[in-house]
């Protein structure tokens, strides 16, 4: 039946919106964004189109950003009705109940994001702005090396921002090597496989398609195992492993490790140059609502910061 909305009803929609979109308040929420819609007086009886629109596409916005085009909102629904009263175009009272349903199971998904759509793949940059965060070794190894390093957010508010709204730091290995050792042409095969490590906020995933359980929310002040790679093919006990801890409430540390542990009776070097680069996938899309484009997650990586502190 065609119904009004009435000021409780739509500021406890907000209220779960700002929750999810806006700034963060509660661990493992809030986007970071400034909402379109604004709360309404409690003793509003009706809501008026433009606070009704705004909501809606503060909506969309989330749908967007975890989903891509694949928007499943029907188009708003506006009438007005305080100068058409009983003839106006009201919304459908299943309609509003769909809204309150949508941003509930949004709520579930909210550390979703389409990355192809909806994000950027940049380099991690060191203070300068222009230099990659990356590292190298030359010399041959056959224990465990390791690249730690430091992502600095600026504040609590972005690291959390970042990372609730789907932002990744991403590790990428390479060995560059040309001879015909058997045990590097392996480490170099598994780094090739392994494509870009994302760490996310719940999970680190690879391009092979393993997922992990844990990512930045498990972190605490001392080292936690996020991610164990598969091996390399015979070298069973050669992998990548990823451990990081908070160091400050604006501030993580990465410890990435090629660990070269497969017992053999002569116990072969790894040649060739290993090289380590960091990437991150930083929220940033649009959508169009109505014939206008408005951004759904934007954030600013330029205050993100890389640094190392020990190398391969």
């Amino acid at each position: 039946m065609p119904v009004t909305i009435a000021a409780s009803r739509y500021n406890n929609l907000r209220i779960l919106v700002n929750k999810i979109l806006g700034t963060p308040t509660v661990a493992g929420y809030g986007y970071g964004q400034t909402l379109l819609s604004s709360p309404v007086a409690a003793d509003t009886d009706i809501i008026d189109d433009n606070e009704y629109i705004n909501l809606y596409k503060d909506i969309v916005r989330i749908d967007a950003h975890q989903n891509g085009s694949g928007i499943t909102i029907d188009p708003f629904v506006v009438g007005d009705y305080a100068t058409n009263l009983a003839s106006t175009d009201k919304v459908e009272e299943t309609y509003i109940a769909g809204l309150e349903s949508k941003v509930s199971s949004l709520e579930t998904t909210r550390f979703n994001i389409d990355v192809g759509a909806q994000a950027n793949i940049v380099p991690l940059y060191l203070s300068d702005g222009t230099t990659q965060l990356s590292s190298s070794r030359s010399l041959v190894w056959r224990t465990t090396v390791s690249h730690i390093f430091t992502v600095d957010f600026g504040s609590e508010t972005s690291l959390d921002s970042f990372f609730n709204a789907g932002g990744q730091v991403r590790c990428a290995l390479s060995i560059a090597y040309t001879g015909s050792q058997i045990k590097t042409k392996n480490w170099q095969t598994l780094l090739s496989t392994l494509g870009q490590i994302a760490i996310s906020i719940d999970k680190v995933t690879d391009s092979t398609g393993l997922t992990t359980t844990k990512g930045y929310e498990d972190l605490s002040s001392s080292y936690t195992r996020i991610y164990t790679s598969g091996s390399a093919v015979s070298y069973s006990n050669n992998r990548v492993v990823i451990d990081a801890l908070k160091v400050n409430s604006q501030k993580i540390q990465i410890k990435l490790s090629c660990q070269d542990a497969h017992s053999e009776v002569i116990d072969e070097y790894v040649q060739g140059t290993l090289s380590s680069s960091m990437f991150l996938a930083v929220p940033s899309g649009s959508i169009l609502i109505n014939g206008e484009t408005i951004d759904t997650v934007v954030y600013d990586e330029s205050s993100i910061i890389g640094s190392t502190i020990s190398n391969f």
